[in-house]
C-alpha cells in the first residue's frame, strides 16, 4: 500500500490486525515518489485502487505510475463536482481551507488519462458516508489523526464534533453525503 500518511498506515495496520491479514506491505511516500522497480514492482498487482487521495502536484506522473504498477485494474474514487459541504459549517472547510479552491474534480483526471492514451470509464456515484463512535473522545482521536490536527484545532474539532455527532441506536454517528466518481481502467489484454 502506498500511503504518506502515519495515521492512515496507523489505521490499516490496526484493521489489518483485527482481521489477521499479514500480507500488507505499506510505502510510506507518495505516488510521485514511489520508484517504480524499486518500491514497488512493475505490473505486479492486481488492482490499484486510489480512494480520494489524488491531490499532487504531477498528476499525470502518479497517474502513469499507477498504471504501470496494476496488472489488470486501476479504480480511483474522487470527488464529483464540487464538494456539497463547501459551507462554512462543515468539518471538511474547517480544516482544509487552502485545499477547497484546488482539489481536483474527477473530470480533470479522466482527461489527464485521456491525453495520455487512456480510456477510462465513469460512474456517478451518490454515497452516504456515515461513520460511527462510541463517544466525543474516540471521534475525536479518530480526526486528529486522520486530519493530523493538534494544539488549537483539537478545541474547533471537539466543538464541531460534540455540535454535529448524531446519537443513534447507542452510538455516535457522523453522517454526510457526497457525489463520487468511480473512475477505473483495465488492462487491454483484461478487455479482450
Amino acid at each position: 500500500m502506498v500511503e504518506p500518511s502515519s495515521g492512515m498506515r496507523a489505521r490499516l495496520k490496526e484493521n489489518a490486525s483485527k482481521h489477521n491479514l499479514t500480507n500488507i506491505i505499506c510505502i510510506p511516500k507518495k505516488w510521485e515518489d514511489v520508484e517504480i522497480g524499486k518500491d514497488i514492482e512493475a505490473g505486479g498487482y492486481d488492482v490499484v485502487i486510489a480512494s480520494h487521495s489524488l491531490v499532487m502536484k504531477d498528476m499525470q506522473s502518479a497517474l502513469s505510475k499507477m498504471n504501470d504498477a496494476m496488472k489488470r485494474s486501476t479504480y480511483m474514487f474522487i470527488v464529483a463536482g464540487r464538494r456539497r459541504e463547501t459551507d462554512k459549517n462543515s468539518l471538511w472547510t474547517l480544516f482544509s481551507k487552502e485545499q477547497i479552491g484546488r482539489r481536483p474534480d474527477y473530470i480533470y483526471l479522466y482527461n489527464i488519462l485521456y491525453q495520455m492514451g487512456i480510456y477510462a470509464n465513469v460512474e456517478i456515484i451518490d454515497v452516504d458516508h456515515n461513520t460511527q463512535f462510541p463517544d466525543l473522545d474516540a471521534a475525536v482521536r479518530h480526526y486528529k489523526g486522520w486530519r493530523g490536527i493538534s494544539g488549537d484545532d483539537e478545541g474547533k474539532l471537539r466543538s464541531y464534533l460534540r455540535e454535529n455527532l448524531i446519537r443513534d441506536d447507542g452510538a455516535l454517528w457522523l453522517r454526510h453525503n457526497m457525489r463520487t466518481a468511480m473512475i477505473w481502467i483495465q488492462k487491454e489484454d483484461d478487455l479482450k
